[in-house]
């Protein structure tokens, strides 16, 4: 039987710095079991008292450094959660305190949050639209996020020019930027940090072109995933990339391979490696080349990979290494900045591959979907899929992990 770990599921989204890199992540939750019901929503007692139940268990059970590394986690807190003095779990570096707007405000939540802030732990305002009675809460605010989809400039700069007039000092969190224009918008107008769809999937140009290198490693990565893959094949590919033949070669004669045999054949080197290790170690080496995707892709692509390769265990899908694969491909037009078509005319692939990356049919497409769902904290349409919340908090911490240790290697 599998463990439970935590009656919860939960994910996380990056957040931005205005030079494009991670400095944060939102920490979504929710109590229960995806296929039953999760909080009586008429109940706002109970609900709470069930969060704060999920919290406690993610604070006390989960290894938040794997989760987030060094970055604080913005995590979302009601008024009873502050009473309790849920946030006092966590040290203050790891965690930004949101507050969402219609939280009902009075002088013991005001001394309540004034502690916390006291106490060094940054306050955020959630999902913000300007308001007097919100005063007290911007003057205790360290950061304000507000939510720019549908806005228009002129909009988004009359909540600015309202903050600003009421005294506010801190710094602001532009979120749900669906688009490239709505991200310069943002920065104009003086944004610190950024959240949001496209930040994770960026615009896609066609280019026509694609670099024999480039190409020779996604037909050796296919290749390498193949089930009826051949030994000869693979070698026949590595030699028309040098640089990838030597990494393989030293690979080979490292402490944790060597048998007493100094080996210069590429063939020898692939035999003694194996298949088998040879496809774990080049996935590593395929991701190393391509040193000019930025890191947070990266691992999410990874991460993506281990849970349709976790996840696939649940069906009846003998080969857990095609689930992998598709995972690891599903983020090709991002990592190479193609549109997947172009790509996937590139290279051979198998039938059921094919129709899972462009139109996401067939289980493995499902198991894309579902990932992808999860990504996004779509808990919503989770709720209808084929798997727990447990297997999905299984397979996102497994993915993690194999996120972190991977990038540990590459980078």
């Amino acid at each position: 039987m599998k463990k439970q770990i935590l009656p919860a599921i939960f994910a996380r989204q990056a957040i931005y710095d205005t030079q494009g890199s991670v400095c944060a992540y939102e920490l979504l939750y929710r109590a229960g079991d995806l296929n039953r019901a999760n909080i009586d929503a008429t109940d706002e007692q109970a609900g709470d008292s069930a969060t704060a139940h999920v919290l406690s268990n993610l604070f006390r059970h989960l290894d938040l450094n794997m989760i987030i590394g060094h970055h604080p986690a913005f995590i979302n807190f009601t008024r009873n959660h502050l009473l309790q003095e849920i946030p006092a779990l966590l040290p203050t570096d790891r965690i930004v305190i949101e507050l969402l707007e219609n939280i009902p405000i009075d002088e013991l939540l005001l001394e309540n949050i004034k502690t916390f802030s006291k106490q060094g732990y940054k306050i955020a305002l959630d999902d913000f639209i300007f308001s007097e009675d919100l005063i007290p809460l911007i003057n205790l605010a360290d950061i304000i996020k507000i939510e720019v989809l549908g806005l228009a400039k002129q909009e988004i700069n009359k909540q600015l020019t309202l903050l600003s007039a009421s005294g506010f000092k801190g710094k602001l969190l532009a979120e749900k930027i669906e688009n490239r224009e709505q991200l310069i918008v943002c920065r104009d107008l003086g944004f610190d940090f950024f959240q949001g769809f496209f930040l994770n999937h960026p615009n896609l140009v066609q280019n026509q072109t694609l670099s024999k290198d480039k190409i020779l490693l996604l037909e050796l990565f296919a290749e390498l995933y193949n089930s009826e893959t051949q030994i000869a094949r693979v070698e026949e590919i590595i030699l028309q990339i040098p640089k990838l033949g030597e990494r393989i070669l030293k690979l080979s004669n490292s402490a944790s391979m060597y048998q007493g045999k100094m080996i210069d054949s590429l063939i020898e080197a692939i035999q003694r490696l194996g298949l088998s290790e040879i496809r774990n170690w080049m996935s590593l080496l395929l991701i190393a080349e391509l040193n000019d995707v930025k890191d947070d892709l990266l691992e999410r692509t990874l991460i993506r990979a281990k849970m349709c390769q976790v996840l696939t265990g649940h069906f009846d899908v003998s080969n857990s290494h095609q689930a992998f694969t598709v995972g690891m491909f599903s983020t090709l037009d991002a990592v190479l900045n193609e549109p997947m078509p172009f790509l996937l005319s590139k290279i051979q692939l198998d039938d059921e591959i094919n129709a899972a990356l462009l139109t996401r049919r067939g289980t493995l497409g499902y198991l894309i979907d579902m990932t992808q769902a999860y990504e996004q904290a779509n808990f919503n349409k989770l709720e209808y899929s084929k798997f727990s919340a447990q297997d999905y908090t299984d397979a996102y911490l497994q993915g993690i992990s194999y996120a972190n240790n991977t990038m540990a290697l590459i980078r």
